[in-house]
């Protein structure tokens, strides 16, 4: 686990990341990089969340080797970067059957399920389930979930739990969401060659099969001339202090309201007729909504000068704020968690058109003073 964000007003992009890697929920090391310099020419930053390997070779190593081989110069643009970096990766990993990738995930997926069942009571687990209607199947599975095959395969999962509560499509959202969670997060982010204002791509690389990289776009910003604070993986703390409100105590403050009403609906149930009644459930319906519309409008109002202030702060000032940021997650998981999943050194580069891609805080995990050969011209590149 980890987080890292990215910070941007129309003359900086901001990038930190913790230093922290999370093995099998179990044990964590520091010093690892979740940051890298693409290009000065035009400049460009890179910056990973997730799993730190793709197709068994380290991240680190595929983005220094597509570093150094790459003429950023000629792509000119991040979406040209983006569409390079997919096709090189396609060709230095190797390729896996669409059907073994799928097998492999589907038997970790139910262990997965089992394991939710049995951490919660049973109308938590078929909610838990349901939560994923809204979400999407990936589009390069469609097809081959509506095979007669997989059809039956996930089938099979729900024959060991209640097959009228489990829709067998969000059942399939699930482990779209399931394969997501695993997968490598890329956020590449600098200069278009002739724009005045920074770029954003960020996407989810999966996996490559039958020499077909796929792979999920999260969000894309180009040219853009307005300010923003997004947070990556492990995003609650600097959500909760942009917000002004925890994420869960949020939904609970929800629940109860919606709650609240539903038994003074149900109170009212033997004192008044049917018409009356479904008028008042409209106005029900009403209020809840327009609630929660207010609680989204105050945590808008409570976020807005925030990100207004990004306007004014000097470059120096959106460093330290992206750091620190950081650091109020590391400080929250040593408090409140056994295991500090968010720690170590934090790295922060600030990208900007005038001056490249500038190194503001970087720790490196060798003495430079003993390893001066690195930092000859061709090395520094993707230090």
């Amino acid at each position: 686990m980890t987080s890292e964000i990215i910070i941007m007003n129309t003359d900086v992009i901001a990038l930190a990341a913790d230093s922290t890697i999370t093995i099998n929920d179990k044990k964590t090391y520091n010093g690892v990089n979740k940051i890298f310099m693409l290009s000065n020419d035009p400049p460009m930053g890179i910056m990973v969340f997730g799993l730190g390997k793709f197709e068994n070779i380290s991240i680190e190593t595929l983005i220094k080797e597509y570093s150094k081989k790459t003429n950023f110069k000629k792509l000119k643009n991040i979406i040209n970067i983006k569409n390079d970096f997919l096709k090189y990766l396609t060709e230095v990993t190797q390729a896996t059957n669409i059907n073994i990738f799928l097998d492999s995930h589907l038997k970790n997926f139910k262990q997965m399920i089992n394991q939710q069942r049995n951490s919660c009571n049973e109308l938590e687990f078929y909610q838990f389930i349901e939560t994923f209607s809204n979400a999407e199947i990936f589009e390069f599975l469609k097809d081959i979930f509506e095979t007669e095959k997989y059809n039956e395969k996930f089938k099979e999962i729900i024959k060991e739990y209640d097959e009228s509560k489990i829709n067998l499509n969000n059942l399939k959202k699930c482990f779209c969401s399931y394969i997501f969670n695993i997968s490598t997060g890329i956020l590449i982010a600098g200069f278009n060659k002739e724009d005045m204002f920074p770029s954003y791509v960020s996407f989810n690389i999966i996996a490559n099969v039958n020499n077909t990289l796929l792979y999920q776009n999260m969000d894309t910003k180009l040219n853009y001339s307005g300010t923003l604070i997004i947070p990556f993986a492990q995003t609650d703390v600097i959500e909760t202090y942009l917000s002004g409100i925890d994420a869960n105590l949020e939904d609970e403050i929800k629940k109860y309201f919606v709650n609240i009403m539903e038994n003074y609906i149900c109170n009212m149930y033997d004192h008044i007729n049917v018409e009356k009644l479904e008028k008042i459930n409209e106005i029900k319906n009403q209020l809840t909504k327009n609630f929660k519309n207010n609680i989204n409008s105050l945590k808008k109002d409570f976020y807005s000068p925030i990100l207004e202030s990004l306007d004014f702060l000097p470059r120096e000032e959106i460093g330290n704020l992206a750091e620190s940021l950081i650091q109020i997650t590391s400080l929250k998981r040593k408090i409140d968690s056994n295991l500090e999943s968010v720690g170590g050194n934090i790295d922060v580069a600030l990208i900007s058109k005038g001056d490249g891609f500038i190194w503001k805080k970087r720790n490196p995990y060798f003495d430079p003073k003993i390893n001066p050969q690195f930092f000859d011209e061709k090395m520094n590149k993707n230090f």
